[in-house]
């Protein structure tokens, strides 16, 4: 039995899911007891945020550890991943070495896991009116969007990593697309078919999040705002009363779900939708305050140890162990685990000595430099080393800049990079002449993307998009993770 058909019979609440044959009536009924009350399903969702939040998901290996050691993040050998460590096969991207084998599996299995979860709240949420949820109708629709969101979310990443980009796509068949709960088996799609079903889902959900974020109350925008996205210390007329309602920028909000939106058309190569869902989050204001709820992160809160950089921050996860688990692997000392992110290129990466990026974002240790992002100046503040980033406005930027190299207007394309690097406090107008051509304006947004997404685990997917070499004679195969061996059984 494959893989995937264990996990979609697998209860979030049970103690072990190691088996499906190990469930019993007694579980089905925990389940159903469960889901008698919203705070059952309340539950559900939250479950999901936290084991996309763990260690083998985005908490690590989906983020800054495994996909950016993927995107020659770091440096191999001695002073860098070190020579025992499983991460300096992974550089070399040897992907059938047994000591790699296991994080694709557990990459896979729990995203999969996931997306059985989600699709356990959907098979149900409409099965209950919205007088059984505290908030009513613009509560369940919440909660369906967001589980809609999140089913649509990962099966992108797993397509992003186990599938082709659209510019080589093989028309070949590659990952399945789970919409039922339980499921036993689905076959697997042709990227064209899992890029709609993205969208589609995205689309269903954007609708359902619009009505919560946008009109349940007069303060809805406001909650998506920098004081209230990320933070309920700032008192106020717009702070919900329950918290489930707060701390949205957690959560799959209405701008996160329209930026997602962007960056499938921008992968998928429609650069004209990519550009209307793209301007679409730049241009959001509160509907009270007429502020931008989206700004790039001033210099001083940067400095002052805003590392995350949570003014442009859109959607981002909360992963408690997450500063401890990068601890050990940000030091060169005796003690240490025998690896050490040494980002690749340290402080060359960057071209103008004004970038607060380089200084911020970078910190010394043996003449080399680890990425700090997740080391914050101030440890004890759990708001801000928590987070895991998944997208932020700077992205919606670059595919702006890429709809415009579409059309070969490249100095509209220089100026659209050019918005972030200000925004980061470089000089304006340095990209302009250098961009004039695609390939030369496919090297200023690496570079940038280098800069911008440090331990964000987004660059390997910019080169993969662009179908270019990370090192001298990688092959285009190189960019396709294999599915699991499980997965191979017919």
């Amino acid at each position: 039995m494959k893989i995937r058909n264990i996990l979609y019979v697998s209860l979030i609440f049970c103690s072990s899911c190691t088996d499906w044959l190990d469930i019993t009536p007694k579980d089905i009924v925990v389940e159903e007891e469960m889901y008698s009350h919203y705070e059952g399903y309340r539950n559900a969702l939250n479950g999901i945020y936290k084991q996309m939040a763990s260690t083998d998901m985005y908490g690590r290996e989906m983020s800054w550890g495994f996909v950016d050691v993927l995107g020659q993040c770091y440096m191999g050998g001695y002073g860098g991943l070190g020579y025992y460590h499983p991460y300096v096969k992974v550089v070399k991207l040897q992907y059938e070495d047994r000591e790699v084998k296991p994080y694709i599996k557990s990459m896979w299995e729990r995203a999969y896991n996931s997306i059985a979860n989600s699709n356990n709240i959907l098979k149900r949420i409409d099965e209950v009116d919205s007088t059984f949820f505290p908030m009513g109708e613009s509560e369940r629709l919440m909660i369906k969007g967001e589980a809609l969101a999140l089913r649509a979310y990962l099966h992108f990443d797993i397509l992003r990593l186990f599938a082709p980009a659209p510019s080589v796509d093989d028309k070949k068949e590659y990952i399945p697309y789970y919409k039922t709960y339980p499921s036993y088996g689905e076959s697997k799609q042709p990227l064209a078919v899992v890029l709609n079903e993205v969208i589609e889902d995205l689309v269903e959900a954007k609708d359902y999040l619009a009505r919560f974020d946008t009109l349940a109350s007069e303060y809805s925008f406001e909650r998506l705002a920098t004081n209230y996205r990320f933070s309920t210390k700032e008192e106020g007329v717009a702070l919900p009363t329950d918290v489930f309602y707060a701390f949205r920028g957690y959560r799959m909000n209405y701008p996160a779900i329209l930026a997602i939106l962007a960056r499938v058309y921008n992968y998928a190569g429609n650069h004209e939708l990519a550009k209307k869902y793209a301007t679409e989050v730049i241009d959001m204001k509160t509907t009270k305050w007429e502020t931008q709820l989206f700004s790039f992160t001033p210099k001083a809160d940067v400095s002052e140890g805003n590392r995350k950089m949570t003014f442009d921050l859109i959607c981002a996860l909360s992963s408690p162990l997450l500063y401890m688990n990068y601890l050990s692997y940000a030091s060169l000392e005796p003690s240490s685990s025998e690896v050490c992110l040494i980002v690749n290129g340290g402080k060359n990466i960057f071209d103008d000595v004004a970038d607060y990026r380089c200084t911020a974002l970078l910190s010394p240790i043996k003449h080399q430099w680890i990425s700090n992002r997740n080391l914050e100046a101030d440890v004890s503040n759990d708001e801000i080393k928590d987070m895991v980033p998944i997208i932020r406005l700077s992205e919606m930027h670059y595919i702006i800049a890429e709809s415009y190299a579409a059309e070969s207007n490249w100095s509209k394309a220089a100026k659209a990079i050019d918005q972030v690097r200000m925004g980061r406090d470089c000089q304006g107008g340095v990209v302009g002449a250098r961009i004039n051509d695609f390939d030369s304006f496919k090297i200023e947004l690496l570079n940038e993307v280098k800069r911008e997404f440090i331990s964000e685990g987004q660059i390997f997917f910019y080169y993969k998009k662009f179908n270019t070499e990370l090192f001298k004679n990688m092959k285009k195969e190189d960019f396709v993770l294999p599915l699991p061996d499980e997965e191979n059984i017919n």
